[in-house]
């Protein structure tokens, strides 16, 4: 087997050479393709041509979060109540335009400086204790921070 394999986006930026998933994160593509009723043979192997234009993933347990650019175009993205401790994988998500990490006790707001397509942002009740990595988003419109641990907007 080849060590990479190629990913086709919607646009030209989106397509790219991808490293094969590590087993953890094939293994929760393969949950995530299920829960979302999509072939996880064609997004494992870098086969899905057609956009994957939203992912949710609801109280799985799963304690990391992969490189969500085995999901082609991806526009929405739900992570509800899992227990992820920072944001990750999200790097290739250029069209990612919704954004929920919510009740997953992520600490630190980082890993959303390419996703600039960003209009909507909810991060409430996490464990997030001060605002940052987000001043570059300018597509921004909505931003949800309730119910975490910060004391003062700078």
């Amino acid at each position: 087997s080849c060590g990479f394999f190629v990913v086709f986006g919607e646009n030209e930026r989106e397509t790219q050479a991808l490293q094969p998933p590590t087993q953890e994160e094939e293994h929760i593509i393969r949950d995530l393709c299920i829960r979302n009723g999509l072939s996880s043979d064609k997004i494992i192997k870098g086969l899905m041509k057609r956009s994957v234009p939203k992912i949710e993933n609801f109280f799985s347990g799963h304690y990391q979060m992969i490189r969500y650019n085995f999901f082609p175009g991806l526009r929405e993205l739900e992570l509800m109540s899992l227990p992820l401790d920072k944001i990750q994988g999200l790097s290739a998500c250029v069209s990612l335009e919704k954004l929920w990490i919510c009740e997953c006790k992520v600490r630190v707001l980082e890993g959303l400086e390419k996703c600039k397509s960003l209009r909507k942002l909810y991060l409430y009740s996490n464990n997030i204790q001060k605002i940052q990595g987000i001043s570059n988003l300018y597509n921004l419109n909505s931003l949800w921070l309730n119910n975490n641990l910060i004391r003062q907007i700078e």
